[in-house]
């Protein structure tokens, strides 16, 4: 099973796509709505999926998924803490390793980001979580909306084209701005510095990923060449 990040194009193929959902046990969502929720969970969420190896059955489709939800902390510093969710193994997959291999390779990630990595999980299971170094701490509760109010996906979806291309209102005209408008327009500079402190995050991550394959497959070329 190959590892890698959850790409965009991914949810461009309705094959991918169907078996990645059923992989989380989820409603199949279409492309449209697949792909604006991609970019919503861009910069605060890392998806990480198994790929089917060569010549097997799921050959290119995911077989196994985790997301690490990252969330910015006034404490510590403002360090990251990190949420595990959606651990999934597909049933024809089960009891191979490949719940261990996708949850080694997500902690891999925190550990190097993350003050904090918390989850919640069925009690069965804690005994496979304490094998990657969780501990029982505290309760976890949970409140259950019975009926929350349906957001409007196609009215979302419309209108973040706007909202990716909203400007720094510090460009307003500085001799009609009073002294309380300036707080608020010093507090939106803040805001909209703020939206790029976690994608800088996961930008590093992918970039140093790709020097650490770049340098593997480098040295591989090496070795071959001896030989």
């Amino acid at each position: 099973m190959d590892i890698r990040n959850l790409h965009r194009t991914d949810l461009c193929n309705p094959e991918f796509r169907t078996q990645f959902f059923q992989l989380l046990q989820a409603p199949v969502l279409d492309e449209e709505l697949a792909l604006f929720c991609f970019e919503k969970r861009k910069g605060s969420v890392m998806t990480f999926v198994g790929i089917g190896d060569v010549g097997t059955e799921d050959q290119d489709m995911p077989i196994a998924t985790v997301s690490v939800v990252l969330e910015r902390k006034f404490l510590r510093g403002g360090m990251a803490y990190g949420h595990i969710e959606d651990v999934n193994v597909s049933p024809n997959h089960r009891h191979e390793g490949l719940g261990t291999e996708i949850m080694t390779y997500a902690m891999q990630f925190t550990k190097r980001y993350c003050g904090r990595v918390v989850l919640e999980c069925k009690p069965h299971l804690e005994s496979f979580y304490q094998t990657h170094g969780f501990i029982t701490h505290s309760i976890a509760m949970r409140q259950q909306n019975e009926k929350p109010n349906k957001p409007n996906f196609s009215r979302e979806i419309k209108d973040s084209s706007t909202d990716d291309k909203e400007t720094d209102p510090s460009t307003d005209n500085p001799s009609t701005v009073d002294a309380s408008t300036e707080r608020e327009l010093a507090l939106n500079r803040l805001a909209l510095k703020a939206k790029t402190v976690m994608p800088t995050l996961i930008q590093q991550y992918c970039l140093e990923k790709t020097e650490a394959e770049k340098e593997l497959t480098r040295r591989e070329f090496l070795t071959r060449r001896r030989q």
